[in-house]
């Protein structure tokens, strides 16, 4: 059960909300993705409240309303019982501390709300399937490239778990070799890789055609195709105000830099944009591009290629692929 404190009741007296009859929204990601750039774009919409990582049991509430108190207890066979009354509740209420909605002096509060649109980060992937048949609710994957990804990340609070629950029977013997080698001896950088594999490889093998798969990329660069995309799949009833919302960063990324802020508010052009997409590169040499995408091999993931800053073009919303220019061709930087 959930509990009231004075922040709830703070809730509940200034929103009034009540399942709708349209789908609640999942959006899964990786951290350091933009999922908090795309929960907001979201979020704009009417009658839409967000819950920012449900599974993030680093918060002791969550430990305490989730029944699960470390990363590997998602592996157990229980686990998913606990995970389907957590979200049930949260679902059915939408008054839980982690549930929040425009502020009262936001451009789009609204007093009645009737979806959640609920940013996964830390659990849950390998279960997509299960999501979308107990909560009937619209999927959305957002995926950036790993290498960007792994250069912003600090912590790896999952890896562990990974490797050293049921959960690495999902992968070949010539896989774990790979990544027990990787977590034994690699670095921080390598390691960072071998999570994002670890994390993306099962849901892209195996729930692709039944989730809403977004780019980063594609929502920095061509955002157009993919806001429409959305708003069909999604029923999403105003998209022109997500286009307006694009020129701002995410409100509530601590780390987002203020360049990059300042960049997402200002820059309009599309070849300005592509500087957003491609800056990684001048942190990291050719050669070590070439060694670190090595893991997305050893998990036969193809989305992201050598060589080349853009996924490939199978997850390209709409047409133009061929024509964007990243200071060379489409596939080059």
């Amino acid at each position: 059960m959930i509990r009231l404190n004075a922040k709830s009741l703070l809730k509940r007296m200034s929103n009034y909300h009540q399942k709708g009859e349209k789908p609640d929204i999942y959006l899964f990601s990786t951290p350091r993705s933009g999922s908090t750039w795309l929960m907001e774009l979201i979020t704009s919409q009417k009658g839409i409240k967000f819950c920012n990582e449900p599974f993030n049991i680093r918060h002791a509430d969550i430990r305490r309303e989730l029944n699960i108190s470390d990363w590997p207890d998602f592996y157990e066979e229980d686990a998913l019982q606990m995970v389907e009354a957590y979200f049930s509740s949260l679902s059915a209420d939408g008054f839980h501390n982690n549930i929040r909605g425009p502020h009262l002096l936001d451009p789009h509060y609204e007093w009645t709300t009737n979806r959640i649109v609920f940013k996964i980060l830390h659990a849950g992937e390998h279960e997509i399937e299960w999501f979308r048949q107990h909560f009937r609710g619209q999927i959305v994957y957002l995926l950036r490239h790993p290498i960007p990804v792994s250069l912003s990340r600090d912590d790896l609070p999952r890896l562990d778990s990974f490797l050293k629950t049921s959960f690495r029977e999902n992968f070949s013997q010539e896989q774990l070799k790979y990544a027990d080698r990787v977590h034994r001896k690699g670095n921080h950088l390598e390691k960072n890789m071998l999570d994002w594999c670890l994390q993306n490889s099962l849901p892209l093998k195996r729930s692709a055609d039944k989730m809403n798969i977004v780019t980063y990329e594609q929502l920095v660069i061509q955002p157009e195709p993919v806001v429409s995309y959305l708003a069909e799949a999604l029923q999403l009833d105003d998209p022109d105000t997500i286009m307006h919302q694009l020129s701002s960063s995410s409100r509530s990324t601590k780390k987002s830099t203020k360049e990059n802020q300042q960049t997402l508010k200002k820059l309009q052009s599309h070849d300005d944009r592509s500087l957003i997409i491609k800056k990684w590169k001048n942190k990291i040499s050719d050669s070590g591009e070439e060694h670190l995408m090595e893991a997305l091999a050893h998990f036969e993931i193809d989305v992201y290629q050598t060589g080349k800053i853009l996924p490939k073009k199978e997850v390209w919303i709409g047409d133009g692929y061929e024509e964007i220019n990243l200071g060379g061709n489409a596939e080059s930087t």
